[in-house]
């Protein structure tokens, strides 16, 4: 499947921005790895998750300004222009009910988080890949120690730390080659700062505890934010579901959305729970025994 064509909207400020959509059904609203995003590239290295995804949703994917083929000379970004790009895009598109998914990254993130709970009329379901609440959550990852510090002295070679080394991606992973070399240019140092910075200040968790949607969120296996952070995430959002998986191809990713989304549209598992009768009562818990491990070391298995 080749990238669909690209589109434009122009923002309440006066800005270019690109977007594109393929597919039928429910519209899904994919918020990239701000600044990587590029509507067109980033669709043709990720073709097969893509493809797999427009089998079952509408899907829009934007370039914020600055980024991909969106207007890039800009003065500045902000929250606010990363909500008032996403809107643009929600006109243009004509969207009046939608799933937000944000792909990896607090700026996806607060797109989606945003719009869930500012737009909750609008919202139906939100997909947070890889969450986590702030960068301080990073400190003692190599992804939180390197961050500003490399991506000021030498853009380039951040971006290529980023991908081949902080990711935690093997390099034969068919995508990794390809997405180093074009990200670079996905987005210029001056405006590629300007989001690392904002990225840098922002924090997620008061939206948590407001999502009303049904949420799930989802970590590839292996990856650059750490489980904990994600399970924290789904921890405050009321009863968020928490999925793991490992495919280095990202489609079984899409399949757990349709999964989510659409549990009853061909493909997604279907389980049999034997008939106990009309009044039948299942229950399954799960608890843990204070003082437990203390108990073992002192009485033995």
């Amino acid at each position: 499947m080749t990238a669909p064509a690209v589109q434009y909207a122009t923002t309440t400020d006066g800005v270019s921005i690109a977007w594109n959509e393929a597919g039928q059904g429910p519209a899904l609203l994919y918020c990239g790895p701000i600044p990587f995003t590029h509507v067109r590239e980033h669709w043709t290295i990720f073709e097969a998750f893509f493809s797999e995804l427009a089998r079952s949703f509408r899907v829009i994917y934007f370039d914020p300004r600055g980024t991909g083929m969106s207007e890039r000379e800009v003065a500045e970004v902000s929250h606010a222009t990363l909500l008032i790009d996403a809107d643009a895009v929600i006109g243009a598109a004509k969207l009046d009910r939608l799933v937000v998914f944000a792909d990896n990254g607090l700026l996806a993130s607060s797109i989606a988080l945003n719009l869930a709970t500012t737009r909750s009329e609008q919202v139906t379901h939100v997909v947070l890949d890889s969450p986590f609440t702030s960068m301080s959550e990073l400190a003692d990852t190599p992804f939180g120690r390197v961050g500003l510090t490399l991506a000021e002295a030498d853009w380039g070679v951040y971006v290529q730390t980023l991908f081949r080394v902080l990711g935690g991606w093997d390099e034969d992973s068919a995508w990794i080659d390809l997405m180093t070399k074009a990200a670079a240019n996905w987005v210029d140092a001056p405006v590629g700062l300007q989001y690392t910075k904002l990225n840098l200040g922002t924090d997620v968790s008061d939206f948590l505890p407001h999502v009303q949607q049904p949420t799930i969120v989802i970590r590839n296996d292996p990856g650059t934010i750490p489980a904990r952070c994600c399970q924290r995430v789904a921890a405050r959002i009321p009863g968020a579901q928490f999925v793991q998986y490992s495919d280095p191809t990202f489609v079984q990713q899409a399949e757990l959305i349709r999964a989510f989304v659409l549990p009853s549209s061909p493909g997604s598992p279907v389980v049999e729970v034997p008939d106990s009768g009309p009044n039948a009562f299942r229950a399954v818990l799960f608890t843990d025994l204070v003082g437990h491990t203390e108990m073992m070391s002192r009485l033995g298995d």
